[in-house]
Order: C-alpha cells, then sequence, then structure tokens
C-alpha cells in the first residue's frame, strides 16, 4: 500500500456533505434526508465541532414514536455518536485500514483549527480505490514513457486514449521555487505532473536527468515537466 502513502485524504475528500446543529427540528432532519444525495446528515454543536451523525438507520428508529415526539425531537436526541473521524492531513492507507476495521462505506473528514474540529468533508471507500488505481496507472505510464521523453520533446504533445494527452511543458513563472504541495497541480488544474527533465552537470557535462516529483519537490528555472492529463486542461496550463 505504498501508493497509498504517497496520497492524503485532502487529495480525494468530497466536500458537498449535509450538515446540521445539534438542535435542528427533527422534521428539518427528515426534510433534509428526503432530498439530500448523501447516505448520511452530519451533526455539529454550536461551535461547529463534529458530535455525530444521522443515517436512515437512525431516521427509521425514531419513526417508532414520530407522532408523539415528531414535534420535541432535535438532532441531538437521534444522532449516532459513534463517530470514525479521519483528518485531512491523514494518508490512504491508514483511512483503507479504517473502513476495514469499522465496516463503513463513508468517514467523516476534519480539519483541526485552533485546537477544535471543523466537518470539511467525507472521504469514501470508492474514491480510495479509484484513486489508488489511478496512481498505480500513472506509475506505470510515467515509467514506460521515461525513456521515450526525448521524442515527446519534439511532439510537445502526445495523445494516449479519449482525451487524456502527454504533453511537455516549461514551467509558468508562477510555478518556479514552489513544491508540488504549494502548487496543488492536482486540485487546481485536474492535472498530474509525472516526470521532471532537469539539466545536471555531471563531469564537467550538462545531462538530463528525471525525476519522479513528490510532493516536497521544487520546480526550478529550466525544468521540463511531463504532464498528464485532459486536453482542454492542458490548453488552459500553458496558456498560464
Amino acid at each position: 500500500m505504498n501508493v497509498l502513502r504517497s496520497l492524503k485524504v485532502s487529495d480525494v475528500v468530497k466536500q458537498s456533505i449535509e450538515v446540521m446543529e445539534e438542535n435542528s427540528r427533527f422534521t428539518d432532519v427528515l426534510e433534509r434526508m428526503v432530498n439530500a444525495n448523501n447516505n448520511n446528515i452530519y451533526v455539529t454543536n454550536h461551535d461547529g465541532e463534529l458530535t455525530g451523525y444521522i443515517s436512515i438507520h437512525e431516521i427509521r428508529q425514531s419513526l417508532l414514536d414520530f407522532e408523539d415526539v415528531k414535534e420535541l425531537l432535535i438532532a441531538a436526541d437521534v444522532l449516532n455518536p459513534k463517530l470514525v473521524i479521519i483528518d485531512e492531513n491523514d494518508n490512504l492507507d491508514y483511512v483503507m485500514k479504517q473502513f476495514g476495521r469499522h465496516e463503513m462505506e463513508e468517514l467523516p473528514v476534519v480539519s483541526r483549527m485552533n485546537g477544535r474540529q471543523q466537518i470539511v468533508g467525507v472521504i469514501r471507500q470508492r474514491d480510495v480505490i479509484e484513486a489508488y488505481n489511478h496512481q498505480v496507472f500513472l506509475r506505470d505510464m510515467s515509467g514506460e514513457v521515461g525513456q521515450s521523453f526525448a521524442s515527446l520533446k519534439k511532439m510537445k504533445v502526445v495523445h494516449v486514449v479519449d482525451q487524456y494527452h502527454f504533453s511537455e511543458i516549461e514551467p509558468p513563472g508562477i510555478f518556479i521555487n514552489k513544491t508540488l504541495r504549494e502548487l496543488e497541480l492536482r486540485n487546481r488544474f485536474n492535472l498530474e505532473l509525472l516526470l521532471i527533465r532537469r539539466q545536471k552537470k555531471k563531469d564537467g557535462v550538462m545531462t538530463s536527468v528525471y525525476i519522479q516529483p513528490g510532493a516536497g519537490t521544487k520546480i526550478e528555472m529550466n525544468d521540463h515537466l511531463l504532464i498528464f492529463g485532459e486536453k482542454d486542461k492542458l490548453d488552459r496550463l500553458n496558456r498560464l
């Protein structure tokens, strides 16, 4: 699972979530559940801290005495407090183990600020699996194309499959001296940096070296970047 250890929750977190406060009326919770696209409603206290969640299971249990208590119940009365909380800085290997241990398909993701846990989204098991498959594909492709970088340099853009292409670019000015973590290439542009070609002096002679970048890799002047992604997104990057 080394591939998963290299990926953070923040890379795949889904920010479309349903959140309600503890004092929300149960009838409002019902209405939200009916109209929601998500399986769970997450419940927070007045400070915005996560205190539990409500699923269809909790809804069913509360419906037994619905007529008698519907005007009295609030979200805090029906929520399930047994939370498995994921931090946005956790890696996906850790997350996958939590899915296996707790047999859940979705886990809440929090950001810790000023000692408080603020919910920022959810992560689903299928998202982790997709991220794993995507990274394996990219690593395989980077290995295959590393030796053919010279031919790619001549063509600048190579079609791979469907709308996906490789493109070799010189880094825009805003990339220089920035790490991949700072650039957030995946989140901002939905593109992957596979390889960096960099000129190094060896025995008094300038030669090309190929670098498989990590989050801490810093882009330097005169680097050449091998980018993978959809053609329109590559074009957008080239216009910077």
